[in-house]
């Protein structure tokens, strides 16, 4: 059998896990994840990027995704770690719109690029 070479998100996720011993949340050393900042799905430019990671527990990971869910920012995941870390913080006026705003923007990048792929395949079709 092959030794296959680690992909560049495997490489991604090494290099994310070697960055830390423990959990930045609740600085748990156990089962230990690697964590986008910003969501593969949203954001596939920052996939591989190091500086897009952080290492939390699997209780913690699992816990902010159920909250947040997947479509995620960097900014979902400070308002995360700013309740675990300090306690319940009140959401302003200011957060409600920075929320609406990110995902108005995360909308129209779909958007954008299901039309892209809408006229690359009326092109082909044609």
């Amino acid at each position: 059998m092959q030794n296959q070479l680690p992909s560049r998100t495997e490489k991604w996720r090494l290099s994310v896990l070697r960055s830390s011993s423990n959990c930045i949340v609740c600085k748990d050393t156990k089962e230990l994840n690697a964590h986008h900042l910003y969501a593969v799905c949203e954001y596939p430019e920052y996939t591989n990027d190091v500086s897009n990671g952080v290492v939390v527990c699997r209780k913690c990971h699992n816990e902010f995704h159920r909250e947040y869910g997947v479509h995620v920012s960097e900014y979902d995941f400070a308002k995360y770690y700013t309740v675990k870390r300090n306690g319940a913080v009140e959401r302003t006026s200011e957060d409600i719109i920075h929320e609406k705003i990110a995902r108005i923007e995360a909308a129209m990048k779909h958007l954008i690029a299901d039309s892209w792929n809408d006229d690359i395949r009326w092109k082909i079709d044609c």
